[in-house]
Formats: structure tokens, C-alpha cells, sequence
């Protein structure tokens, strides 16, 4: 009997005794047995690998039970399952670096709920947001230190704030505190000299 509905593009494909079965569930089209996939279902986030639709390593991890593979957690690259400790490997362009199977934003940065990491407030060395109260250490080099009552970042007696640079700026000698190098910078003055 001869069988025309048979459609060898797309899900389906023709045995050696041409009779037309369906590809397997990961298949888009397959040739030879239904496991022999062609191409995959995009939807279920596969690639092909020789002739086996395996879970992209990009994005996405393989949980042993679902059609579809899960998605990693948003800091991972790659992963082994969907939680934050579970990465194998992180995108050196969202300012993450890999340890102890977590993807953690480098310092001067913050995790926002999304893949790239966002700016710290710039005085911040570490925080948990872009609010300059929200610093969790300061860059002791930059001349700023932390400030316990505020969990703010202000420059160290002697130092200055300039407002966008992360590095306080030294004070005339005979400041204690002040707003600028100079002498009338001045906002208290060092009784020590």
C-alpha cells in the first residue's frame, strides 16, 4: 500500500520498508530510526550533537525529566540546575567571575536579578544596590572607609570627595576636613601643625 502523507521534512521519516513513523520528541526531522535527529525542536532550547538533540550547555541544563530544558539561573552561563550554586561557568562580560559553583559580581558591582551585573554607587567597593547607603566595603586604597550608622563610603579625614571619582583627593596640610586642596578648602583644621 502506498503511503503519501508521509511528510520526511518535518517529524516524520520513512523506515527501510518505507513505511512512514514519527521522529522522536526532541527530533524536528530525523532519517533511518527516530533517534537519529537531523535537527532539533528550537523550543526545547536542544541543539544537535551528532545525532542527538542534547540541552544547549548555553543557558540551559538537562534535568532528566522535562522535554524542554530548564533554564540556568540568570547568573550562570552554564550550569548543572536552575539555582544560583549551581553554575559551572558565568559570561565574562556580565562582570561575574565563577566560585564555589555561584557566578558573584566583581567587586564594584551589584546582581540586579538579571545576567549582566550593575554598577555599585562609586564609592562603594562591594554594595547591594547603586544607592551610595547601601555599600557593604570601601576601598581602603581610594581613601574611604566605612561608615557603620549609614553603611556609606565617605574619604577618610584628611581625604576629599571630588563626586565622581571613586579616589578621594588628599587635603592642604592644615585641613582636618575639607572641600577642596587648598588652603581655603579648609572645613576644620589639623591642630596638630
Amino acid at each position: 500500500m502506498c503511503n503519501n502523507t508521509c511528510n520526511n521534512t518535518i517529524g516524520q521519516y520513512y523506515d527501510s520498508a518505507r513505511k512512514c513513523l514519527p521522529c522522536g520528541v526532541y527530533c524536528y526531522t530525523c532519517s533511518g530510526a527516530s533517534h537519529l535527529c537531523n535537527q532539533c525542536v528550537a523550543s526545547q532550547n536542544r541543539i544537535l550533537s551528532g545525532n542527538d538533540c542534547i540541552c544547549n550547555p548555553i543557558g540551559f541544563f538537562n534535568d532528566w525529566t522535562s522535554i524542554t530544558c530548564p533554564t540556568c539561573h540568570h547568573s550562570c552561563r552554564s550550569c548543572t540546575g536552575p539555582s544560583a550554586s549551581q553554575c559551572i561557568d558565568c559570561t565574562t562580560t556580565s562582570f561575574r567571575t565563577v566560585s564555589i559553583n555561584s557566578c558573584f559580581c566583581n567587586a564594584r558591582y551589584y546582581d540586579n536579578g538579571v545576567v549582566i551585573c550593575a554598577n555599585c554607587h562609586y564609592t562603594c567597593f562591594t554594595c547591594t544596590d547603586n544607592a551610595n547607603t547601601n555599600c557593604d566595603t570601601c576601598a581602603a586604597t581610594n581613601f574611604r572607609q566605612i561608615l557603620s550608622s549609614n553603611n556609606s563610603c565617605p574619604c577618610m579625614i584628611g581625604y576629599y570627595n571630588i563626586g565622581i571619582n571613586p579616589v578621594c583627593l588628599l587635603c592642604h596640610y592644615s585641613c582636618w576636613t575639607c572641600s577642596s586642596s587648598s588652603i581655603t578648602g579648609c572645613v576644620t583644621c589639623n591642630n596638630t601643625v
